[in-house]
């Protein structure tokens, strides 16, 4: 009897939660050269066929464990109705505050430069999605999210290794503030 497709998709989704988890951990203890495909698997408990049924290699765990927080970020903080013109700064905020000693040992390392740069990604994808609501178009669009986007992560670089730091409320409105500047710009 075949499984019904609810079932099917918790299943799914909890290996690829262990798998995401087991990445996370590896992270914060070893390179990025230094993790393989079998560490991921075994630190999951689950075999290499199973990750290779949800992942081509680790660099496509990454980027799929990011997909993933965009979609979230999306759903949680850019259709509510009261949701700033840049939403998406407060949900991966929360998400790196969650993940700050990881985030914080990254900096400066090989593994680092791999996660920030497919960060700075997912934060100019957003970015994007944030501007193209305002109505914003070619090229504009892409410069603008491309700017926001990098200003987002050396902004969050900062605030991870600051000794002096507001609270993450007011990490956000010092984002909203400089961004409302960008946008009123792009804008013009």
């Amino acid at each position: 009897m075949p499984k019904s497709e609810s079932v099917e998709d918790r299943r799914v989704q909890r290996t690829r939660d262990a798998l995401h988890s087991a990445f996370m951990a590896l992270l914060k203890e070893r390179e990025w050269e230094q993790i393989r495909v079998q560490d991921i698997c075994d630190r999951a408990n689950v075999g290499r066929s199973t990750f290779y049924n949800h992942y081509v290699d680790k660099e496509g765990l990454l980027s799929g464990s990011l997909s993933e927080l965009g979609v979230y970020v999306k759903s949680a903080y850019g259709n509510r109705p009261d949701a700033p013109d840049l939403w998406f700064a407060r949900g991966l905020f929360d998400h790196v505050l969650v993940n700050e000693e990881m985030f914080r040992k990254l900096q400066g390392s090989h593994s680092g430069a791999v996660v920030k740069d497919r960060f700075c990604q997912l934060a100019i994808m957003l970015a994007r999605d944030c501007l193209a609501a305002k109505g914003i178009k070619n090229p504009r669009l892409d410069a603008g999210a491309a700017f926001l986007g990098g200003a987002f992560i050396e902004l969050l670089a900062w605030y991870v290794n600051a000794r002096k730091r507001p609270s993450v409320d007011g990490l956000e409105a010092m984002f909203l503030d400089m961004g409302r500047s960008v946008l009123e710009s792009i804008q013009a």
